[in-house]
C-alpha cells in the first residue's frame, strides 16, 4: 500500500486508511440526522464494492465533519467523522 501523504486531504477511500489518519467513529447513526441532512447523503452503489472500502458521505451536524460510511465484511457501516478541508484545486 502506498504511504499516506503527511497532508492529507478529503475523504479517505479506505476505512483502514481513515484509521491510519486517526480519524475518529462518528457518535451519530443516519437515524439520528435531520431530514435536511439525510437529504443530502450521497450513498454509493454497492455492486462492486468492496469490504472496507467507502459506501456514502454526507453533511454532519458539527459543520467541520462530514459523515463519511465504510463497509466491513459483513456489510455493516461503520461511520466516521472526516475533517472538512477546502479543495485547492480539482480538474
Amino acid at each position: 500500500m502506498a504511504e499516506i501523504p503527511a497532508r492529507h486531504l478529503g475523504v479517505p477511500r479506505s476505512h483502514s486508511t481513515a484509521k491510519k489518519l486517526g480519524y475518529k467513529k462518528a457518535k451519530v447513526k443516519f437515524a439520528d440526522l435531520s431530514d435536511e441532512l439525510k437529504a443530502s447523503f450521497v450513498k454509493f452503489a454497492d455492486h462492486g464494492a468492496r469490504a472496507n472500502s467507502v459506501c456514502g458521505v454526507g453533511p454532519s451536524p458539527d459543520p467541520r465533519y462530514w459523515l463519511v460510511c465504510y463497509k466491513d465484511e459483513a456489510g455493516k457501516c461503520n461511520w466516521v467523522q472526516v475533517p472538512r478541508t477546502e479543495v485547492q484545486d480539482h480538474e
